[in-house]
């Protein structure tokens, strides 16, 4: 609670009531429905979230991942259930422009090169000047992380290899590559990151294998999202407004709070097929 509280893209999220918080709580079922052998019903949670806004689609490589293909099945059946829904409410020709005009242009969105914009395709942006550069540097980072996740994923996917908070690493990773996905995304999408940390902090407690590393690496993006802000200054916990210099330099590095844990989460996972392999 104290670690929800003090992070600044609660505040963020709250200031905006947004999505994020949404997903947030949906993560949060899926893992609950999971440890009460329900994870069936995640299919269902999955498919509404996906369907709401359409990048946590990126999520149901969980399912494989936990070898539940058949909650594959009602993720589908909600997806459809939702569109029809929002075609009854809105309109048909609405539902249509959405689908047929505006769909793709969100799908075909450059990254952008704003204050706030946590993408690392502004990195690449920034770095590499010529948009069309930018967009196929970006292109080609984001899939080979994706191939690294899913590579994990299907080495880890066997019982003997699972710990006690692997399905949570396992979503955490994914959580973790979402971010790093998106073309564009601001300081409030970091909300989703509470999982990866919380987990990695679990981990560090239960003193798991490489428990020291796990644990820094927690508490140092933790420390990063805490201390830093968003562009609009509109929340710095502890008086730290006072020290603009600091704030700045946290919010330059939070954009790699991401990327951090998903390197530490991929080696978390991999190190019991590792050792196991070996003996």
């Amino acid at each position: 609670l104290l670690t929800g509280l003090l992070f600044t893209p609660v505040f963020e999220s709250l200031y905006g009531l947004i999505f994020d918080n949404l997903l947030l709580c949906s993560l949060v079922l899926v893992l609950w429905l999971e440890r009460r052998g329900r994870i069936q019903w995640s299919g269902w949670v999955f498919g509404a979230v996906a369907t709401l806004k359409l990048y946590p689609a990126l999520l149901l490589l969980w399912l494989p991942a936990m070898r539940c293909w058949r909650a594959l099945l009602p993720a589908g059946v909600a997806a459809i259930l939702l569109v029809v829904a929002g075609a009854l409410v809105f309109g048909i020709d609405n539902s249509l422009f959405y689908y047929r005009d505006l769909l793709p242009l969100l799908l075909g969105e450059p990254s952008l090169d704003q204050p706030g914009n946590f993408s690392p395709g502004r990195f690449f942006l920034t770095a590499l000047g010529d948009p069309a550069n930018a967009m196929r540097g970006f292109w080609v980072f984001k899939h080979l992380l994706l191939l690294a996740v899913v590579a994990v994923l299907w080495r880890t996917r066997t019982a003997s290899t699972a710990g006690p908070r692997t399905p949570a690493l396992r979503l955490s990773a994914l959580t973790c590559l979402l971010l790093l996905y998106l073309p564009n995304y601001w300081g409030n999408y970091q909300l989703v990151l509470l999982l990866p940390v919380l987990t990695l902090l679990a981990n560090a407690h239960a003193r798991e294998r490489g428990w020291v590393i796990q644990g820094l690496a927690a508490m140092l993006c933790w420390g990063l999202m805490l201390f830093a802000n968003d562009h609009n200054g509109f929340y710095v916990p502890w008086g730290l407004g006072s020290s603009p210099a600091l704030v700045q330099a946290m919010t330059a590095w939070r954009p790699l709070c991401p990327l951090l844990l998903l390197l530490v989460i991929l080696a978390v996972l991999a190190w019991p097929a590792t050792t196991g392999r070996r003996s």
